[in-house]
């Protein structure tokens, strides 16, 4: 096998080709297949929070869920959710206790677990 380097190419079998072009498919898919793993981490997380909007939830423990380390985990929410997790979990706790505002027919102390949850946030 015959390689040439020239500025940015290489030359195989006489032809030019841009380096690491064999692998290139090979490299989308992984590529592809980690994008998708990431998307259903993320879900995971998502779900987690959405499930338990009432109590305390740790940053550690939804990193720890996702698989990630703390530091990629905070990244990888922020790009997938266009927010920090925190602000994300602030935001999602307050659109909650507006539309349990919205619904509730009666006054705010009727319900008690309702209540707990709109006092808290």
């Amino acid at each position: 096998m015959n390689q040439v380097r020239t500025i940015g190419k290489a030359v195989k079998d006489n032809r030019p080709y841009l380096c690491g072009q064999d692998n290139m498919q090979e490299k989308m898919e992984q590529r592809l297949s980690t994008k998708e793993d990431y998307r259903q981490r993320v879900n995971i997380v998502i779900e987690y929070i959405n499930n338990h909007l009432d109590a305390v939830i740790d940053l550690e423990k939804l990193a720890e869920i996702s698989n990630f380390s703390k530091w990629h985990f905070q990244r990888m929410m922020k790009a997938y959710l266009g927010e920090p997790v925190g602000a994300y979990i602030m935001r999602v706790r307050v659109e909650t206790a507006a539309k349990l505002l919205r619904r509730m027919e009666q006054t705010v102390g009727v319900c008690k677990g309702e209540q707990t949850f709109l006092r808290r946030y």
